[in-house]
């Protein structure tokens, strides 16, 4: 009890000392100051530019040719060229098809063909020419064919048709016994014999009508065969030379007359 009345006493005093509303001494007390507070600046918002980042560009390269891969020639198989019988012509000819069609040649050509000699006529018909020369070789094969225009100013013609096949190779067959049984054939009087035409040799009988007429004629040392009507006129032989035939619009007696004057 006595503790908290010195206590009471002890707080009394030091109010009445440091508010001291009023004093002994007279004096007014001292106003305690009174704090303005000044009005706060805004803060400015902090602008942030970003830096930008700049990355330097990559040079792209160049792209890179591929070159091309080198073709490597293919070398053709080489054909193994089959022998031939005919020597090729001295004179170049045409390059001739496998087709056997006719191309021209020059009389030169034809008189200068290696291993044949091609026979042209020295006597022609009143008014007839040498037109054309054509030639044909059927590839692979030795045998070769000319047939020669002669034309006039009518256009009337005839043709001169040879073929020529080189002579084979003389060698000896040797012979093979077959085993086949040998073929008997019946005797020769059973055959029959082939009627041949007349023999003529001109001349020749003039015919009126188209029935065609037909002799057999000597031709340059050979037996030919003549056949003619009021219009046309055919006339064909062999011999070592080749196989001539003379057919168009030409009497018997002038196509006999052409055909003995080859040279």
């Amino acid at each position: 009890m006595l503790v908290w009345l010195g206590l009471s006493l002890v707080l009394a005093g030091c109010t009445g000392d440091q508010i001291g509303v009023s004093s002994d001494s007279g004096e007014a007390p001292t106003a305690i100051p009174t704090f303005t507070p000044e009005p706060s600046t805004p803060f400015p918002t902090p602008t942030i530019t970003p830096t930008p980042i700049i990355v330097p560009p990559t040079d792209t390269p160049a792209p890179t040719a591929t070159p091309a891969p080198t073709a490597t020639p293919t070398r053709p198989p080489s054909a193994t060229a089959a022998p031939s019988t005919t020597v090729p012509p001295t004179t170049v000819l045409p390059t001739l098809s496998n087709d056997g069609r006719y191309q021209e040649i020059t009389v030169d050509q034809a008189r200068n063909l290696n291993g044949y000699r091609t026979l042209l006529p020295t006597y022609l018909p009143e008014g007839f020419k040498l037109s054309r020369i054509n030639y044909s070789q059927i590839g692979g094969s030795p045998v070769f064919s000319l047939i020669i225009v002669f034309e006039n100013a009518q256009n009337q013609a005839f043709y001169l048709n040879i073929q020529y096949v080189p002579p084979l190779p003389t060698v000896a067959p040797t012979f093979t016994p077959s085993e086949n049984p040998v073929i008997t054939l019946p005797p020769s009087s059973a055959l029959t014999t082939p009627t041949l035409p007349p023999t003529r040799s001109g001349p020749f009988p003039t015919s009126t009508d188209s029935n065609f007429s037909q002799y057999a004629v000597p031709v340059r040392n050979v037996a030919g065969l003549l056949s003619y009507n009021n219009t046309f006129t055919s006339l064909s032989w062999s011999e070592p030379s080749g196989n001539y035939a003379l057919n168009g619009l030409i009497s018997p007696d002038d196509a006999l007359k052409v055909a003995a004057s080859l040279s």
